[in-house]
């Protein structure tokens, strides 16, 4: 008898952040969605990712867009309708992984206004896929 044991993951360490591992589009058959699949390395949830998700055509005209905030999983697996009459051809799907950057407030000015949420680039990755 032989017996196969699938090596354990690699735990990752705290501080370790998610990169892309595998991104996929696949356009389903009405040829006006994509199923898109985005799977990340494993990761400990010390912060919570978000994810934005575009489609951009043959020109690079942006054509469908999604985001995912605070993901808490690594695998995600969405579908992002084209806004095209005749959604036929090459497009370009650009994936990125960001966290969201709490600014601190100013004790010293109470009444001023927080600045604005700035966006830590994680991870990017685009590909391409045509649509019959």
């Amino acid at each position: 008898m032989d017996l196969h044991i699938e090596p354990l993951p690699k735990i990752p360490s705290p501080d370790n952040e998610p990169h892309i591992r595998e991104l996929r589009a696949t356009p389903l058959p009405d040829k006006r969605r994509v199923r898109i699949y985005l799977e990340t390395d494993p990761f400990q949830l010390q912060n919570r990712f978000s994810i934005d998700l575009s489609i951009q055509n043959a020109e690079g005209e942006e054509v469908a867009t999604s985001s995912v905030v605070d993901s808490m999983t690594r695998k995600v697996e969405i579908t992002i309708h084209l806004r095209l009459a005749e959604p036929r051809g090459r497009y370009t799907l650009l994936a990125s992984l960001f966290y969201s950057v709490m600014p601190s407030p100013d004790e010293s000015a109470p009444d001023k206004p927080l600045p604005p949420i700035e966006r830590k680039v994680i991870d990017t990755k685009e590909i391409n896929f045509t649509v019959e």
